[in-house]
């Protein structure tokens, strides 16, 4: 299964000697991006390498997500089209700008609400969020919790002294 989601996603990549060492890499840091599952990569990879301007979007996802951004925004400051960039990362990440975005959000987002010190309407600031109800449907959506839940979960579990089980995103 694992290998035939790797080839759908990598396809020709999968077969270099430094395709295979990525994806060992990103198989053990639980980032190897999977279509079905909807999970994003953490990692930038070598089919992202194709194409530098998919690097910096990937690196500005990375260093910026925290930041209100959007796929417009970063097609002007790069100068590029907004159609073109669209295209080229989809092809080459295997998801949208946005879904990868997303992921990247409700990942750091369900650390911060784990962490039980921040109300939802900070984490969700600090997500990149601007309206906390879209913060809140949009985790719902991607976790199965809502945030006040996930918090609930970890708390009643941190209490009986049992580590926090959340579905993996």
């Amino acid at each position: 299964m694992v290998r035939r989601v790797l080839e759908t996603v990598c396809g020709e990549h999968l077969r270099s000697a430094e395709a295979e060492r990525w994806r060992l890499a990103a198989l053990a840091a639980g980032a190897m991006p999977d279509r079905a599952s909807g999970t994003v990569p953490t990692a930038i990879g070598p089919h992202a390498a194709a194409n530098p301007t998919v690097r910096v979007l990937l690196e500005r996802i990375h260093r910026d997500f925290a930041q209100p951004i959007s796929l417009k925004s970063l097609a002007l400051n790069l100068s590029k089209n907004e159609s073109y960039l669209s295209a080229a990362f989809s092809a080459c990440v295997g998801v949208t700008f946005k879904a990868c975005l997303t992921s990247l959000r409700i990942r750091h987002a369900s650390g911060l609400l784990a962490g039980g010190k921040k109300s939802v309407e900070e984490v969700a600031r600090a997500c990149g969020y601007v309206d906390p109800r879209r913060f809140r449907r949009t985790f719902k959506e991607q976790t199965g919790l809502s945030p006040q839940a996930l918090q609930r979960v970890v708390a009643s579990q941190t209490v009986a002294g049992e580590p926090p089980t959340v579905r993996r995103l």
